[in-house]
């Protein structure tokens, strides 16, 4: 059921269902049109405030999409990219560390 149906057959006035979900009815008015979605988070006190009767994926247009999972790597490949390369800054510095101890 669509919220702005709730709303009319249940005879729920818009101050009101605003201030018990602590949202403005501005805000309301635009969920009620579909210019705005609700975050995850009021959807579900929509859904809970209605008890079932105006689920989440009526309150979300694209609905429940599924996760992409990236392809876990192996540890063997995580750690190649954080080996040092041999003429790396950390070895010039030491490089330069030990031309100063032989200079003092």
């Amino acid at each position: 059921m669509k919220l702005k149906d709730y709303l009319a057959r249940r005879r729920v006035h818009k101050k009101t269902f605003c201030d018990d979900l602590g949202i403005s009815e501005s805000t309301l008015y635009k969920y009620i049109n579909q210019e705005r979605e609700p975050s995850l988070q009021v959807a579900i006190w929509i859904e809970s405030y209605s008890e079932g009767k105006v689920p989440i994926k009526d309150l979300i247009r694209g609905g429940f999409k599924p996760l992409k999972l990236k392809s876990i790597k192996s540890p063997d490949e995580r750690h190649k990219r954080r080996v040092i390369p041999q003429d790396s800054p950390f070895k010039m510095q030491e490089e330069l560390e030990e031309e100063l101890e032989g200079l003092l």
